[in-house]
């Protein structure tokens, strides 16, 4: 298969900085491997991954979500006057159609408590992959855990049928062999490892090109994940540390200081 067909699903907005990053060094693997490939990135946001990704050659950006639907379209009206919540923007599962390879961008998707609107989607998609005869793979995935016992079931008869589940932690990949799941498991680093790294032009920041710059990423949703849990402030207060005692490595070391996830209207996390 010199120039298979790849669906990259999951990874949601290039805002999310984190999400960019895997699918920069997925599709610097993909490439490599094969250089005829042709690779589909399904993004919630047209515009920001087009920035991001429209340097790279055969690659087709689409619109993941089905935003419009007769459905959608009554519910929304009803709630205009009163009557129920409206509907979810749901994922279009025809995407995964005409694909050799589905990679399911797991990142955080499947550690949910519960089934949500993401990961249902994300679970029939799959399902339509395999469906499909296409070779699905979770790919670069953390993986539970998963509180609710028929969120837990649900997950393990879904990821027991995928030809692939490259996990990206021991933690994952121990959870995984409680789903069930472990013949179809090996583990990886995440794939944003996998970034061709860029040399920037320190003029005009007063650094020099022999300092050490050193990038922080720091995600505010990874404080719900600390055990124990430590307040907010307290954990501010860890990472000022963290990054006064890099600062102290030498005179010429500096910190950039990167958000996780940007918004279009304004902040960051």
């Amino acid at each position: 298969m010199n120039s298979p067909s790849i669906l990259i699903a999951g990874f949601g907005d290039a805002m999310n900085y984190g999400g960019e990053a895997i699918v920069h060094g997925t599709l610097r693997m993909v490439f490599d491997a094969f250089p005829k490939a042709m690779v589909t990135v399904a993004t919630v946001n047209l515009e920001s991954a087009g920035r991001a990704f429209s340097g790279y050659p055969n690659v087709r950006i689409i619109q993941s979500q089905q935003r419009f639907s007769p459905y959608r379209v009554m519910m929304g009206l009803l709630r205009r006057v009163g009557i129920g919540n409206g509907s979810p923007v749901r994922m279009k599962l025809r995407i995964a159609d005409g694909h050799d390879i589905v990679l399911s961008v797991g990142g955080d998707n499947f550690v949910q408590k519960g089934i949500s609107t993401l990961l249902d989607d994300l679970i029939r998609l799959g399902e339509r992959a395999i469906a499909n005869g296409s070779f699905y793979c979770l790919w670069g995935a953390s993986v539970g855990p998963f509180e609710d016992k028929d969120c837990f079931e649900r997950v393990s008869r879904h990821l027991k049928k995928a030809h692939l589940i490259v996990a990206r932690e021991v933690e994952a990949r121990d959870y995984l062999a409680d789903l069930g799941c472990s013949e179809n498991v090996v583990m990886a680093a995440d794939p944003a490892f996998m970034m061709k790294p860029k040399q920037h032009d320190s003029a005009g920041t007063g650094r020099h090109n022999s300092d050490v710059l050193i990038g922080v990423n720091f995600s505010r949703l990874a404080l719900d994940y600390m055990q124990p849990k430590m307040p907010e402030q307290e954990s501010i207060q860890r990472l000022a540390e963290c990054v006064r005692g890099l600062l102290a490595l030498s005179d010429n070391t500096h910190v950039l200081m990167i958000p996780h996830v940007m918004s279009s209207v304004g902040g960051s996390q």
